[in-house]
This record gives C-alpha cells, structure tokens and sequence, in this order.
C-alpha cells in the first residue's frame, strides 16, 4: 500500500476553518462594499480548500480501501474523516475500548501511513 498523508485533511479542514471565519469577519466589516473584493476571493479560497479536501479525503478512502479488516477501516475513517475521539470511535464500534482502538490504529499507521 502507498503512504499517503494522514494530517493533510486535517490541516485542509483547519484551513476552511479559518477561511470561514475571515469570510464572517468581512463580512461584518462590509460597510457600502468596501470588503466585496475581499470577500469574493475568500470564497475563490474556500472553494479551492474545499476541493483540496475532497481529493484528499478520497486518496484516504482509496489508500483504506484495500484493507480487510472491516473495524479497521471504520476506526480509520472515523478518526481521519470523521475527526472523532478515542472514546467515541471505541462507543460508535461498541466492542472494543478506547485504548483498543487506538492501538489497532497505530499498528496500522506505524505499517502503511505517514505523519508529517
């Protein structure tokens, strides 16, 4: 399996985070169009991330979906896509604890995936 990046959604997620914010903030500051340009190429932005985070989040689900073991593909994708917690994988699989959960995880990330 190729090593794909695991925070890259991450960090993509943060970035339209933050872009949303800044497009809230000009738009509060939007007095008689004075931020219509800022604006306008804030959305270009989030339209970019958002394309961005797509394709990352599809490169992850290809890269996992190679994989056999069902639970792991769902702890994979409830952590990275999802942005859950230890704990609240460990409820939504039901038959496992946290720290189950996360040792399957790092097994697996250790073998085939990157942390930059």
């Amino acid at each position: 399996m190729k090593r794909i990046n695991l925070d890259c959604i991450t960090q993509v997620k943060k970035e339209i985070g933050d872009v949303i914010a800044e497009i809230k903030i000009a738009e509060d500051e939007n007095i008689c169009g004075t931020k219509d340009a800022e604006i306008k190429m804030l959305n270009k932005l989030l339209v970019a991330l958002t394309d961005v985070c797509i394709c990352e989040t599809g490169r992850f689900i290809y890269a996992i979906d190679k994989i056999d073991d069902p639970i792991l593909k769902t702890i994979l994708c409830l952590k990275h896509i999802n942005g859950l917690g230890w704990q609240q994988i460990a409820f939504t699989i039901g038959n496992l604890t946290a720290e189950q959960v996360k040792a399957k995880h790092n097994i697996f990330v250790k073998k085939y995936l990157r942390r930059d």
